[in-house]
């Protein structure tokens, strides 16, 4: 079951035993932004992801500071959109995640129908040893022209159709990760045969 926004949107630092209280599976993950002005996209991927696969058991929380849940059981992800400055933020946050924790995924929001830039490419490569995963939201012109992200992803054509199967993918990862981390005794220890789903497009080579 999922969220409402009103309902999934906490500010992690006044509100942890909030967010805590309203786990009611395993199957529960963090959105945080990179930084304060990355929390639209956190938004962002939420709305998304919720519109998808609504038989794979995930609920999405967004954080509205950039602080941590302490509870190594629960599945953070840091989101930042596929810009340099987006990475860098990330880079900041995951460069000091604490070991004690669940390790991270890292969910790139892609900001334009162009590949990339290198540089952000080479961050986000240099951080794959850092996080659990590292996905990718894909660009979706059809954002321009709606009110509700979910309104996107309703039409016909094959660029729709691909992103809904690339966000439903990227909820069903979630979703093993949520279960990992909440079952996990020891969140460093992640068997891979679990994880053997293909990459995202920044990590192919």
């Amino acid at each position: 079951m999922t969220e409402n926004s009103s309902s999934s949107l906490w500010d992690v630092g006044r509100s942890q035993d909030s967010f805590r209280s309203q786990r009611r599976a395993s199957h529960d993950a963090l959105l945080i932004p990179a930084a304060p002005e990355h929390l639209g996209h956190a938004l962002l991927v939420r709305d998304l992801l919720q519109a998808v696969g609504e038989d794979i058991p995930l609920t999405l929380y967004v954080a509205q500071a950039r602080r941590l849940d302490d509870d190594p059981h629960v599945q953070q992800v840091v989101v930042a959109p596929s810009t340099v400055r987006g990475l860098v933020d990330a880079s900041a946050v995951i460069s000091r995640w604490p070991h004690t924790l669940a390790r991270p995924v890292l969910l790139v929001v892609r900001d334009a129908p162009l590949p990339p830039p290198p540089t952000v490419v080479r961050h986000t490569h240099a951080l794959a040893e850092r996080v659990e995963w590292t996905l990718e939201i894909p660009y979706l012109p059809g954002l321009r022209m709606v009110y509700e992200p979910a309104e996107a992803l309703r039409g016909r054509g094959r660029n729709v159709a691909r992103a809904r199967r690339t966000l439903t993918r990227i909820r069903q990862i979630l979703c093993t990760a949520t279960y990992l981390a909440a079952h996990s005794p020891r969140p460093e220890s992640v068997p891979s045969l679990v994880l053997d789903t293909p990459s995202s497009p920044l990590t192919s080579a």
